[in-house]
């Protein structure tokens, strides 16, 4: 899960630590290749998925997610097109017993919740920037 209000200065969230530390100017550093994947998914779906469950879930257990891994130098890349920032990522050391590709099977949860996620990776990091963007200058 990613969007605005995400805790920018924490270990996890990637989407707002980069969109952070873009915005404050800062050398940052991906861990390892940057080709690992995650599943990332956008808090309006997530908020959705929930709103759904609350008439339909009747106690399912369902994975809530994009479906589609996206790797990390991709959400570099597109945070990168819309900040404005001009440095290139410094690669570090891959994190011990990472792992390299996860994303959700939400089959279930498109039968169950009726639900399937809306916002298009590109277009949730678009709004994820922008909202950092407005918080830094106000």
């Amino acid at each position: 899960m990613y969007g605005p209000r995400q805790d920018p200065y924490g270990e996890a969230g990637v989407a707002a630590i980069f969109s952070m530390g873009m915005i404050e100017d800062r050398e940052l550093v991906i861990n390892g290749t940057g080709d690992q994947e995650r599943d990332f998914l956008f808090i309006v779906d997530l908020v959705q998925a929930i709103v759904n469950a609350l008439d339909r879930a009747d106690g399912e257990i369902v994975n809530l997610g994009n479906g589609i891994g996206y790797s990390i130098n991709t959400v570099y890349s597109i945070l990168k097109e819309h900040s404005g920032y001009v440095q290139n990522a410094k690669n570090g050391p891959a994190k011990p017993g990472e792992v390299f590709k996860i994303f959700l099977d939400v089959s279930k949860a498109q039968d169950v919740l009726e639900w399937k996620p809306m916002i298009p990776i590109e277009t949730g990091l678009k709004l994820t920037m922008d909202w950092f963007k407005n918080k830094s200058i106000s």
